[in-house]
């Protein structure tokens, strides 16, 4: 396998979705009533301007954003928006060329800004601004804001999308099967097995789409807590220490050897993947896995909105993370008794298995429970910024508080069934649930269990100085897929953690650490 290193410059603050939104009224001195429009907030005082804007439509396309564009220029005449909209990702210009930025505001994939705040305009005051009688400060979770605050205090970024990631399934091929969904790895391994047995493909996959699992798995075995305290650069080890700018945050870390441990066994297994997926795009593996080139797959929420060109007729649901069996050897559990804590946890367990339950400690229970129904998030991807340079704020941020209002939130769920990236102003997260498709349902579902959400939250210099954008060097998924190139776990780990021991000292450096 070819070494996959990658420094990734333009990638982004984590940031929070739309899950778990805080319940408090703030009032703010500005405000937009109903619909985002208050009555004469939509009279420019005969001022005529258009912002430029750019757009990363990936995923969620962009009807939505035109017709919540439409709304806007609707309710504010003399207001325009001139909207650029690709797959393309870009902005790195903020950075690079300030001074020649060609848009007002960017909704794309960034930030690197916690070494580039400079260039970006604080919305702190935006956020105070009433929408339909609530801050849009108030529409957000208290996480959410948390991770949206750079070091100095202030936020330049939130969300204008939010999305749900995991394992997704063909729901009628496990029906047809009767097929269970896996409480632990250990089970998901077997049933893998069960499929390429049926003369089924467990996997096709877009391999880097692997992450969110990964990044579970990890959370799930040192505890959301500790996994949290990695984009810090903390580690914490199995005995509790922790280690601040370690190379044990990447060599030697326990939680990512369990978690390539289990990628070694689902990948190296001949038959578990589809020849090829490793080449594939991602929507080339998506419109392949959607006709049964494989049963299980990586994804997120915005799947079915990305592939509604295509045609295919069965049903796919996302499934649970199942939970890292290595957490109960670290909790002195055998493969059994966590499966049934997992399935008391699930509210699906046997009378045998709730007696069991019954006599096991209960913080070794709720570290279960936390593991089962933590859940991934990609806010990465949905980042909203505005650059320094622009000379149409006023205007920009009113186009903002619009996107957030009543009348935007509800335009976003109606055109592409989008988790939205902030309240209502009644604190609901979903209007029409009823015309939800079951698939969405099952990514909604997931985030109803009352569990923790694994985001990515770089706020160390060895992200935005180092140019280190994940936990990898090399990619576990495809360094270690069946093939000719195949790499042993015990080679891997060798590989990866040698080149680590390799560059630590120039990495550090380079972080000014």
């Amino acid at each position: 396998m070819n070494n996959i290193f990658k420094k990734i410059v333009a990638t982004t603050c984590a940031l929070g979705m739309t899950l778990g939104f805080c319940a408090c009224t703030q009032n703010g001195d500005n405000s937009i009533g109903d619909s985002g429009n208050s009555g004469n907030s939509g009279n420019t005082g005969g001022k005529e301007e258009t912002i430029s804007v750019y757009y990363w439509s990936a995923g969620f396309g962009r009807e939505y954003m035109d017709n919540i564009i439409s709304a806007f220029e609707a309710d504010n005449p003399g207001l325009k928006v001139d909207l650029t909209a690709t797959g393309a990702v870009q902005g790195g210009e903020i950075w690079t060329t300030p001074d020649e930025v060609d848009y007002d505001l960017y909704f794309s994939v960034l930030t690197n800004y916690n070494a580039g705040t400079k260039y970006l305009e604080p919305l702190d005051e935006l956020l105070e601004t009433s929408v339909d009688g609530k801050t849009l400060k108030s529409r957000f979770s208290s996480e959410t804001l948390a991770l949206s605050t750079s070091a100095n205090g202030k936020i330049y970024s939130i969300p204008y999308a939010s999305a749900v990631c995991g394992l997704v399934y063909n729901d009628t091929i496990f029906g047809e099967k009767n097929y269970s969904l896996p409480k632990t790895t250990n089970q998901f391994i077997d049933l893998c097995s069960d499929m390429v047995s049926d003369g089924l493909t467990p996997f096709i996959h877009y391999y880097e789409y692997w992450y969110y699992i990964i990044y579970a798995w990890m959370a799930q075995y040192s505890g959301v807590e500790n996994f949290n305290k990695l984009w810090d650069s903390v580690y914490v080890d199995d005995n509790g220490n922790e280690k601040v700018n370690s190379i044990d945050l990447f060599a030697n870390n326990t939680a990512k050897d369990a978690a390539n441990a289990v990628i070694y066994d689902l990948m190296s297994a001949k038959g578990n993947v589809y020849v090829g997926s490793n080449v594939l795009s991602h929507t080339e593996s998506q419109t392949k896995m959607l006709n049964r080139g494989g049963v299980m797959a990586p994804n997120g929420s915005w799947l079915e909105n990305e592939m509604k060109e295509t045609s295919y007729t069965d049903t796919f649901k996302m499934m649970k993370t199942p939970v890292i069996s290595a957490l109960g050897t670290k909790l002195g559990l055998t493969e059994n008794q966590l499966v049934a804590i997992v399935s008391y946890v699930d509210g699906d367990a046997t009378d045998a298995q709730k007696e069991y339950v019954k006599t096991v400690d209960e913080k070794i229970v709720n570290r279960v429970r936390e593991a089962r129904n933590l859940y991934s998030v990609e806010s990465k991807q949905y980042t909203t910024v505005v650059p320094k340079s622009s000379q149409k704020k006023d205007t920009v941020k009113k186009f903002l508080a619009y996107y957030y209002s009543d009348k935007a939130l509800e335009i976003m769920e109606n055109t592409c069934r989008m988790i939205l990236p902030a309240a209502y102003s009644d604190g609901s997260v979903r209007k029409h649930a009823d015309q939800d498709t079951a698939y969405i349902k099952s990514c909604i579902d997931i985030t109803k269990a009352g569990g923790n959400r694994v985001d990515k939250a770089f706020k160390t210099p060895l992200y935005y100085n180092a140019g280190i954008s994940f936990l990898y060097n090399y990619s576990p998924v495809r360094e270690m897929t069946y093939g000719e190139d195949c790499l042993t776990l015990s080679q891997y780990n060798e590989k990866e953690k040698g080149w680590w021991k390799s560059n630590w000292k120039s990495l550090l450096n380079a972080a000014g650490l």
